[in-house]
């Protein structure tokens, strides 16, 4: 196997799901999340979204990592489109996203199509959730970029992003889709991109951990 060896089962739940595969070295990229969900995001999504939930329901989250939150998240909307570039992170995801209504794709998402490298810093060895998109010498594993856009979704409730700095290029390539179907966004460090959501109609009503929620014309 190819990752044989570089993965392992946590037998630990979040919210009740359990056991993960996850990347053995990895401990930051799996506390902070967990605690990230239990405490401040399962919550804020119940709040903000209590009206959009339902049959149709869309949920798009990039930044998959490892599969937490877009496995969590398919518990609660019908359907979720997830993104994560780097290829042992997504092996996880896939082991861990086994449910029909999780989309997967091993793709970064940003401003235009291309096709990107990824960068795993020497400086946070343990945490897996830290993964840089780049076209620089030091970048491997060249994946595709699309455009949230290009995807042309019939629906949109919840756009959750955490791109490691990303976010604003993704939100740029997402114009079309925000614009269409107004959902309340997520973003990691959001006050990065606050001008940019001001642009789209957004206003910041909350934080979520590291997260700023956006909602439209509030």
């Amino acid at each position: 196997m190819l990752y044989q060896g570089l993965v392992h089962v946590r037998n630990e739940y979040v919210s009740g799901v359990g056991p993960w595969v996850w990347a053995r070295e990895d401990v930051h990229g799996w506390l902070g999340p967990k605690m990230d969900w239990e405490v401040h995001h399962s919550q804020n999504i119940a709040r903000y979204c209590s009206t959009r939930l339902g049959p149709r329901s869309v949920a798009v989250q990039a930044g998959g990592c490892m599969g937490m939150y877009p496995r969590l998240l398919s518990d609660i909307f019908n359907a979720v489109y997830t993104f994560e570039p780097d290829p042992l992170n997504f092996h996880c995801l896939v082991a861990n996203c086994q449910r029909d209504n999780i989309v997967k794709m091993n793709a970064a998402l940003g401003e235009r199509p291309a096709q990107v490298g990824v960068v795993r810093p020497e400086s946070e060895p343990n945490n897996f959730g830290i993964r840089y998109i780049s076209n620089s010498r030091e970048a491997s594993d060249r994946i595709p970029m699309i455009t949230l856009d290009s995807l042309m979704l019939n629906r949109c409730d919840l756009l959750m992003l955490d791109m490691e700095g990303y976010e604003e290029n993704a939100l740029r390539g997402a114009e079309l889709t925000i614009n269409r179907h107004r959902p309340v966004v997520f973003v990691e460090l959001g006050g990065r991109i606050e001008h940019f959501m001001k642009y789209l109609g957004y206003v910041p009503v909350g934080q979520s951990a590291a997260d700023v929620i956006f909602v439209h014309g509030a």
